[in-house]
């Protein structure tokens, strides 16, 4: 394996030049686009991972590369004073996952991780790139992937297994996909996890509501 040891902690990198630009496609696919020097780094127990343009490396921690992190990256865990953290989306995504092995196709170009529960993808981009417009259809949802082994329990109402959706305002949200039922918008995605988890389902999302992102 690549990475035997579960992932404890994710960083990412965004230098604030014109040319640098990241964007977490969790939709179509899952992958990371980025340009310039945008890097995300993994903590595992002992090894140190890094995604950038130039591939992954894996080496072990040193204090020097957790300065580093202290002093060029940002969490995906972010303290609040006298609030609950907030937890992104990468940290939910990546953490706890064990990588079987990385590829680099088209000279580094892409970087295939190939992780316990999923494939996921770097992308390479030579400057800055456009966002999709995921995120323009007011009052629609979109389904989101990769967290879905976080859903540990089915539908309360009626059995059925849940499902990650976006909002138009980037709200979380978790729903069944039998009954439609689902629970309030979220910020944080780990809180709509817990949500559902917890088997509080407050409204109801209809199907004609789910954007089609290739329309």
């Amino acid at each position: 394996m690549f990475c035997e040891d579960p992932i404890q902690a994710v960083y990412t990198r965004f230098v604030e030049l014109a040319e640098d630009n990241a964007y977490l496609d969790c939709f179509n696919d899952l992958a990371y686009h980025i340009a310039g020097d945008f890097a995300v780094v993994m903590l595992t127990e002992h090894d140190y991972l890094k995604f950038d343009r130039n591939g992954a490396i894996k080496t072990p921690i040193t204090d020097e590369l957790l300065e580093q992190l202290r002093d060029e990256y940002d969490p995906c865990v972010h303290k609040c004073e006298n609030e609950p953290p907030f937890i992104y989306y990468e940290h939910v995504l990546f953490c706890g996952e064990r990588i079987n092995s990385v590829e680099h196709l088209k000279d580094k170009r892409e970087t295939i991780v190939h992780f316990e529960d999923f494939d996921f993808r770097f992308v390479v981009h030579d400057s800055e790139f456009e966002y999709p417009s995921h995120l323009r259809d007011h009052f629609s949802y979109y389904l989101t992937r990769g967290c879905e082994r976080h859903l540990k329990r089915r539908c309360p109402m009626c059995g059925g297994e849940g499902e990650l959706l976006l909002d138009f305002v980037a709200d979380y949200m978790v729903r069944c996909r039998l009954c439609k039922r689902a629970t309030w918008a979220q910020i944080s995605v780990q809180d709509a996890i817990d949500e559902w988890n917890g088997g509080y389902l407050h409204c109801a999302v209809a199907d004609e509501k789910i954007a089609n992102l290739n329309s």
